[in-house]
C-alpha cells in the first residue's frame, strides 16, 4: 500500500517532463475535390451498367452518400415530385432531396433492362451477377458468416470486427 501511495504522490508532483514528449502534429483535413462537369461526364460515361450510372448520378446530382444510395428503397423514390427520401442517412436523420431528371432516366433504364424481376428485396439497387444476384448490395443485409472450424462463433476470440463491414 505504501509503494502505491508513493507512486501517486510522485506522479502528482513531478508529472512528465516536457522535453521527452513528442509534439502532436496535426494534419489539416482537406475538403473533397469537386469534379468539373467534364470530369463528371467522363466518369458517368465510363460506367458499364445502367445500375452503376444511376448510383453515381444519385451521388452526383442528388448529393447522396454511398450508404444512402445502397439503402434506397422503392417507397423512398418519389418520381412525380422528382425527389428522394433519405431515411437511413448519416446520423439517422430523415431528409428529402431533389434529384435531376438524368437520375430518374438512368434509374428507369436500370429497372427495365437489368434488375431481375424476381428480386426478393425492396431495395432499388441489387447485385446483378453471381450467387447473390437479385439481393441487396448493402453489406448490412448480408447474413453473418458461418462459424469456422469445430468451435461455435461466440467462443472465438476477437470475433467482433474492428470496423463495420469488415470480414475475418
Amino acid at each position: 500500500m505504501r509503494t502505491w501511495s508513493r507512486g501517486l504522490l510522485a506522479r502528482r508532483q513531478g508529472g512528465t517532463k516536457r522535453s521527452r514528449v513528442a509534439p502532436l502534429v496535426r494534419v489539416p483535413r482537406t475538403l473533397p475535390r469537386i469534379l468539373s462537369p467534364e470530369e463528371a461526364g467522363r466518369l458517368v460515361g465510363a460506367l458499364r451498367t445502367h445500375r452503376d450510372r444511376a448510383m453515381v448520378l444519385g451521388m452526383l446530382l442528388a448529393g447522396l452518400r454511398r450508404c444512402e444510395v445502397l439503402g434506397l428503397r422503392f417507397e423512398h423514390v418519389q418520381v412525380a415530385d422528382r425527389r428522394l427520401a433519405v431515411v437511413e442517412g448519416k446520423g439517422g436523420h430523415h431528409r428529402v432531396v431533389p434529384a435531376a431528371n438524368w437520375f430518374f432516366e438512368a434509374l428507369g433504364a436500370c429497372l427495365h433492362a437489368e434488375r431481375p424481376a424476381t428480386a426478393p428485396t425492396e431495395r432499388v439497387f441489387v447485385v446483378l451477377k453471381g450467387p447473390r444476384r437479385g439481393l441487396s448490395r448493402s453489406w448490412r443485409s448480408r447474413p453473418p458468416p458461418a462459424p469456422a472450424g469445430p468451435c461455435p462463433q461466440q467462443d472465438r476470440l476477437h470475433a467482433a470486427p474492428r470496423q463495420p463491414g469488415t470480414q475475418h
